[in-house]
């Protein structure tokens, strides 16, 4: 999983930077040269649901995300690790509920077209399921170090 965190977070640059681009050409051609760009909203629209999305899966292999330990920490050791385990599995099942009723809503929507670019809707939601099925991937593989406390 590192080496797909490491490539993710490398997208996430190059997204980032066409975000920023894509932000600047709209600024520079609306007000610079009085003439609007017809892609300058939905563009940066769409990069950013995936940089959120996507960044969300890295903020989550990195354990990043916000968590309330305060019950947790005071547990002796062997609660502790049932309670980990436990939250674990909860959050695989839910990532994978997210997979499934993501990739329908990408089925409903594909037909659908941005106002845009004309591109399918279906390839904006998809960063739904393919964002949950690399937290659950990841939630996953960390198992078996959760099992020996060792995570």
């Amino acid at each position: 999983m590192h080496l797909v965190a490491r490539a993710l977070r490398l997208l996430l640059l190059v997204m980032m930077a066409a975000l920023v681009a894509a932000v600047t050409a709209g600024v520079v051609f609306r007000y610079g040269l009085g003439a609007s760009l017809y892609w300058a909203t939905e563009v940066p629209n769409f990069l950013l649901v995936w940089i959120v999305f996507l960044g969300a899966a890295v903020a989550w292999h990195e354990g990043k995300h916000i968590a309330f330990t305060v019950v947790a920490d005071r547990l002796p050791a062997l609660p502790r690790r049932v309670l980990d385990v436990a939250t674990a599995v909860l959050l695989t099942g839910f990532f994978v509920f997210l997979v499934i009723i993501g990739f329908e809503l990408v089925d409903r929507t594909m037909q659908s077209r941005s106002e845009a670019l004309k591109m399918p809707l279906g390839l904006l939601y998809l960063c739904i399921p393919v964002a949950a099925g690399l937290m659950a991937l990841d939630t996953l593989a960390s198992l078996p170090a959760r099992l020996r406390g060792t995570r």
